[in-house]
């Protein structure tokens, strides 16, 4: 990822501040801070939380064992209710909307602090849910130290690193929290070593004597061993009373720090309270919403780590048996109470996780089944409890605790797991592996695995290369793995279904009408509903089969039925597979606005719920989208996001089609040679796979067209001769054929404009008007290009002209219109698309109306501006003057059309 800039806290108050000025005005803002512990996060929430005011919610996320998953979430959803049992995804939803029914009322500051100790179901459910949040009124600013959960949590938005206070007020810091004098060269090797970190420099000096502040003693070597903060917390608790220390054990070592169940433990008498109070004034506990809180999230673990396991065990029994406290919570302090290994408690720890995955509560199994798998005996019983606990994390989206769980089982009791348990951890691990980016590390892992398994296990093992292959963009070796699996699978299991499926879509790939008449075979003895189940990928290998089978109808219905399956289930894999690969079906049939429905939703999936290998992949149409309507800077800011991750993560496939949609980008703003470096290095990756078809990533036409526009004819020509040679294999596409004639259209537009005409309408006629309407209007364009450079009359080229139009306008294509204009104008004919008053339009009036020709209102537009809806009002007034316009209909005409 690229290295986030830092920033002082004065300067990140006065950025949010401004952010929530313009939230106020209707707008949306979400920023991420990341800081080493101590650096100033809490303090700069607080502080941020005292100048909202009312607005500001602070949610703080803590390690806690809680089964109840969703705790952040039900705080961030507050003042509407938020059952705690929802499978995350459905949380997302909730807080969609208790978002924006508050923010109808007024503006919202969610202040998250500590993110990376929320917990995963809060974590996949905010994440999802701030980038499904399409309303209004909403700033969001989120805090926490340097991980994999901040990262990918930070993924899109403003992410910025907390620097630690400039030299004089670090100084400043240091001598008042001393209180006493000390020697220069001190002060300076203390400001060295707290490097601005607030909480060293005001706990530091507390670790010195009066004499080695003074520098007349030697200072303590290693000093490294002063940077602990944890350790330095620990300092002010051997001053308090025993009643103090007491009521602070309990609190720390607590699940929630239920104030009404620590109370029952140590008592609720006037010592309790007279211990709270001193605990509150030495600036280390406090209550929040009925849960005792420490004041600085590191005192939770030095506290533990001051008390030694003999003392937490104790305290966690006298918790289990407080009569209040729900089945579970108690099931867990009796776990935390064990001493060894306790088979009869782990098996009561795992009846309730496997009730729990019944009900679709898969974070609150995770956590019972890592306690069952800590008190689970050695040996096959305990194995067996180890490897569930590690499925569980898989299943409830913590992927990284999944796969350290794993690999500690792979590596320390291989011996004690049945062959069929060992084969489905060595999988489970690489699909983990896989999803997470580290596909060659996945791939690795199971041609290793082939050596070691059973037979009858084999044909798993190869059908679950094709995700690091399919990510890897490893079409020959995807086609031989999977011939390789169906060889050896069981006629009648669906795995079978799953990978004669994934053959298509690599099949296809190279292929396009074998891939077609092998689809059509699979779907005759196709079980869906078990192919679903034995692949979490299916509905990605499916749904592009059917795009490069132009079996657009029969697919968005399947794939439909996929979505809503797997939203029932909370298969979240399979769902944000299942919504790209509609996506894609939606963006080949020229069914744009449907495919920006189901890109969204993809991406806040993949983003929200630990997928993020698969979102550079929806990213890319995103932003080919945005680029054929003119969306420039938002296309970029998809690309840009896209490469970070697939660079991060090492996915070469997801590179590859970013480089075809970038190309297609590029060549759509005109910057050519840009369009040539992208779709070059397209081309490549192609190549060097087996000779991939024209229709897999769509940009050859792009590419024929930045060839021509910079002078390079011959290279177009081979280009163009590629594209008829791939035309005329038995069972091309239509799409192929058609675009093999109108880029033959397109280098013969110079020397021989009648035979131009020719090709490019024979390509319109190829091409359906109901389902290839993008590819039909730039035909069109090539056509009436054409017929004004031989000069036909204005009645011959009005029918071409008509429909033009009227895609430009469906599609809201302006670049391409506004392109158009621009090449009939320098021609000497009249202009296709530009209207008379649209000079008269101020840049901010552009931009308001581009927006409006999206169909957004103008509380919408205002959000994505930031500015009023006041302002959007008078902007349209304005519009509509120049424009000569009475209506948003109208001057969208006007503003696309020219008319």
């Amino acid at each position: 990822m690229t290295m986030v800039r830092l920033l002082e806290r004065s300067q990140l108050v006065a950025r949010y501040q401004s952010s929530w000025s313009h939230v106020v005005d209707g707008a949306v803002r979400i920023h991420v801070v990341q800081g080493s512990p101590g650096i100033g996060k809490s303090t700069l929430l607080a502080e941020l939380s005292a100048r909202i005011g009312d607005g500001a919610r602070l949610v703080r996320g803590v390690a806690r064992e809680d089964a109840r998953g969703l705790r952040a979430a039900a705080e961030a959803a507050r003042p509407h209710r938020l059952d705690r049992s929802l499978d995350p995804l459905r949380a997302a939803d909730a807080l969609t909307r208790s978002w924006a029914r508050q923010a109808r009322k007024a503006p919202i500051a969610l202040l998250l602090d500590d993110l990376h100790e929320l917990d995963p179901a809060s974590l996949t459910a905010i994440g999802t849910a701030l980038r499904r949040y399409g309303g209004q009124g909403l700033l969001v600013v989120a805090a926490g130290r340097p991980s994999d959960a901040l990262t990918q949590f930070a993924d899109g938005f403003d992410l910025v690193a907390l620097a630690g206070l400039p030299p004089v007020d670090a100084r400043r810091l240091l001598l008042e929290s001393a209180g006493r004098s000390i020697d220069e060269s001190v002060v300076s090797r203390l400001m060295e070593l707290a490097e601005g970190n607030p909480l060293a420099l005001r706990n530091l000096p507390g670790a010195l004597t009066t004499q080695q502040l003074a520098g007349t003693d030697p200072l303590p070597e290693p000093m490294t061993l002063l940077g602990d903060l944890r350790s330095l917390l620990t300092r002010p608790l051997t001053r308090l009373s025993p009643p103090a220390r007491a009521l602070l054990e309990v609190a720390m070592v607590s699940i929630d720090g239920e104030w009404g169940v620590v109370r029952d433990v140590v008592g609720d008498t006037r010592a309790t309270a007279t211990a709270f109070g001193e605990l509150e004034r030495d600036g280390l506990l406090t209550v929040r919403e009925g849960r005792l809180q420490p004041f600085h999230p590191l005192l939770r673990d030095a506290v533990r780590g001051s008390v030694d396991a003999a003392r937490q065990r104790t305290i966690a029994g006298s918790l289990a048996e407080v009569r209040s406290l729900p089945a579970g919570q108690a099931l867990l302090y009796r776990a935390l109470a064990a001493v060894g290994h306790d088979s009869r408690l782990a098996r009561e720890l795992v009846d309730a996780a496997e009730a729990a995955l019944r009900q679709r509560a898969a974070d609150t199994a995770a956590v019972l089944f890592e306690r069952a798998a800590d008190l689970a005996p050695p040996g096959a019983e305990g194995a067996a409890v180890r490897l569930r606990a590690a499925e569980a994390h898989a299943i409830a989206g913590d992927a990284a605790r999944g796969r350290a769980r794993l690999a500690r089982l792979l590596e320390t009791e291989s011996p004690a797991l049945s062959d069929d348990q060992l084969v489905t951890a060595e999988m489970l691990l690489a699909a983990l592996e896989a999803v997470g980016g580290d596909a060659a590390r996945s791939r690795d892992r199971l041609e290793s695995a082939l050596d070691r398994v059973p037979a009858a296990r084999r044909a798993s093992v190869l059908g679950a290369m094709s995700i690091p292959l399919g990510m890897l963009g490893d079409v020959p070796a995807l086609l031989d793995t999977t011939d390789r699996a169906l060889r050896e699978v069981p006629a009648d299991e669906g795995e079978q279904g799953a990978l004669r499926v994934v053959r298509a879509h690599a099949v296809s790939a190279v292929d396009e009408g074998a891939g077609a008449d092998f689809l059509t075979d699979v779907l005759a003895s196709l079980d869906v509903r078990s192919a679903v189940r034995s692949d979490p990928l299916f509905g990605l290998h499916i749904g592009r089969a059917f795009g490069y089978a132009e079996r657009y109808v029969e697919g968005a219905r399947l794939m439909a039925a996929i979505v809503a399956g797997a939203r029932r289930a909370g298969a979240r894999t399979t769902l944000a597979m299942a919504h790209g690969a509609l996506a894609d079906l939606r963006l080949r049939s020229s069914r744009l606005d449907d495919a920006l429905v189901q890109l969204d939703e993809a991406i806040a999936i993949s983003l929200g719920a630990g997928q993020r290998a698969f979102a550079p992949f929806w990213l890319g149409m995103r932003a080919r989208i945005a680029g054929y309507r003119g969306e420039f800077a938002a296309a970029r800011d998809d690309l840009t996001l896209g490469y970070e991750i697939a660079d991060d993560l090492g996915v070469e496939g997801a590179r590859y089609f970013l480089d075809a949609h970038a190309g297609v980008v590029a060549a759509t703003a005109m910057d050519w040679q840009e369009a040539v470096e992208c779709l070059e290095r397209a081309r490549f990756f192609e190549q060097a796979n087996g000779g991939l078809t024209p229709q897999v990533a769509r940009w050859a036409y792009e590419l024929v067209d930045a060839y021509c526009a910079l002078g390079e004819t011959g290279a177009a020509c081979d280009l163009v001769d590629d594209l008829e040679s791939f035309a005329r294999r038995p069972g091309a596409r239509r799409w192929t054929r058609a675009t093999a004639q109108l880029a033959r259209g397109l280098v013969l537009l110079e020397r021989d404009p009648a035979r131009s005409v020719g090709s490019a309408a024979a390509a319109a006629r190829s091409l359906r008007a109901a389902d290839d309407r993008l590819d039909r209007v730039r035909a069109r364009m090539l056509q009436l290009r054409a017929l004004h450079a031989i000069g036909d009359s204005e009645s011959e080229r009005r029918p071409v002209t008509a429909e033009m139009q009227h895609g430009l306008a469906a599609l809201r294509l302006r670049p391409w219109a506004h392109r158009l204009d621009q090449e009939l104008q320098t021609r000497g004919g009249r202009g296709a698309t530009r209207g008379a008053n649209a000079d008269a339009l101020t840049a901010a009036e552009r931009r308001v109306l581009d927006e409006v020709a999206r169909g957004l209102g103008n509380q919408q537009v205002a959000a994505r501006l930031g500015i009023s809806a006041k302002t959007v009002a008078n902007h349209l007034y304005r519009i509509y003057e120049k424009l000569g316009v009475s209506s948003r209909t109208e001057a969208t005409r006007r503003h696309l059309l020219g008319e």
